[in-house]
């Protein structure tokens, strides 16, 4: 064998040798880089509650006085929100039932104003941005107590049709808080006036 040839043996073992151990110990031990996939975060409904204050409310038989719809919650600003209120009352006690907007939206659009004084249900909804800090009333009512001589005491509750809602979709609506209506007669002290005759006696 030439010496030629023997060198290109051993050369060629060197490489194969070389190939070897780069294919079985350096690239098999070689990972792929990581790929981190984010995961999305999820989508908050908003949650809110509806109270009728003040509660409860003193009226005065034939007296008129008024509840405040107040709303709470984490609602995001500057979005379309909508609320739908369904009320019932007693229309035994109360009259001239009347609702108007609050404070709570900005230029509010009434898209539902219904009153039925012979069963007692309100059905109002309205529509607008909330951007004031603070601001918390979504509508005010007004009512006279009726003209009994007696004490009773009477309830404005939510119905189960009442809910809010804003562009992005639902809102959790998790609290409902009704109003005690209390009515007291009222009390007129009557005092004669004397007469002529009784004064000159």
């Amino acid at each position: 064998m030439s010496k030629k040839l023997i060198a290109t043996l051993i050369v060629f073992i060197v490489l194969l040798g070389i190939f070897i151990f780069v294919n079985t110990a350096y690239l098999n031990t070689s990972k792929p880089p990581t790929v981190v996939k984010k995961k999305p975060q999820p989508y908050s409904i908003p949650v809110a509650s509806l109270s009728l204050l003040p509660n409860p409310i003193t009226v005065s038989s034939s007296k008129s006085a008024s509840l405040n719809i107040v709303m709470s919650g984490n609602l995001p600003e500057n979005r379309m929100t909508i609320a739908q209120i369904e009320l019932s009352y007693d229309p035994l006690t109360l009259f001239g039932v009347s609702i108007t907007p609050g404070n709570y939206f900005i230029d509010p659009q009434i898209t539902l104003s219904s009153i039925d004084y012979r069963t007692g249900r309100i059905s109002y909804a309205l529509r607008g941005n909330h951007s004031q800090q603070g601001s918390s009333i979504v509508a005010q009512i007004n009512f006279t107590a009726s003209g009994y001589g007696v004490l009773r005491q009477t309830e404005m509750k939510f119905l189960p049709k009442t809910l809010i809602h804003t562009d992005d979709g639902a809102v959790n609506l998790s609290e409902t808080n009704g109003a005690s209506i209390i009515v007291k007669p009222s009390l007129f002290q009557y005092i004669p006036k004397a007469s002529p005759s009784a004064v000159h006696k």
